[in-house]
C-alpha cells in the first residue's frame, strides 16, 4: 500500500451541520468507526493495538470533581489563603518583637553587670568577663578588631 493508494477522506456532503461539541464528537466518532469497519482485519488489528498503546499513556480521566468547582468555592480557597497568610504574618511579627526583648533584656543585664563589678573595683573579675564574651564573639571576627 503506497501514499498513492489512500484516498483522502471528504466530509459527508448530507451531514447536518454541528452546532454543539457533543454533536461534532459523535459525528467524528461516527465516521471513525465507519473507517475502522471498512480495513482490512489486520490493518483493523494494527489500528487496535496502536488506540490501545495510546489510551494506555492518555492516564486516568480527569476528576468529576473539577467539573464541580464553582466561582464560590475558588473565593473560598481564596479568602482561606488570605487569612494563613495574616495568621503567619502575625507569627513572623511576633518572633520578631520576642527576639527584640531577649536581646534588650540581655543588653540591660550585661550593663548591670559592668556597672557592678566596675564600681566594687572587681577589674580583674569584669577583664575575664569581658575575655569570655570577647571569645564567644570570636567566630564573629571580634578578635580582629582588637589587634
Amino acid at each position: 500500500m503506497t501514499a498513492d493508494d489512500v484516498e483522502p477522506i471528504a466530509p459527508d456532503k448530507n451531514a447536518p451541520l454541528r452546532s454543539t461539541e457533543e454533536d461534532a464528537s459523535d459525528a467524528d466518532l461516527q465516521s471513525l468507526e465507519g473507517l475502522v469497519e471498512s480495513l482490512p482485519p489486520e490493518d483493523k488489528k494494527v489500528l487496535t493495538r496502536v488506540i490501545a498503546s495510546f489510551t494506555q499513556y492518555a492516564g486516568p480521566a480527569m476528576n468529576p470533581l473539577t467539573r464541580k468547582i464553582t466561582s464560590e468555592h475558588i473565593n473560598k480557597i481564596i479568602d482561606y489563603t488570605e487569612a494563613d497568610s495574616e495568621r503567619n504574618h502575625d507569627a513572623s511579627r511576633s518572633t520578631r518583637r520576642y527576639a527584640y526583648a531577649y536581646f534588650a533584656t540581655s543588653l540591660v543585664a550585661l550593663g548591670f553587670l559592668v556597672w557592678y563589678l566596675a564600681s566594687n573595683d572587681e577589674t580583674n573579675l569584669l577583664q575575664n568577663i569581658i575575655t569570655g564574651i570577647l571569645g564567644f564573639g570570636g567566630g564573629f571576627g571580634v578578635g580582629k578588631l582588637i589587634r
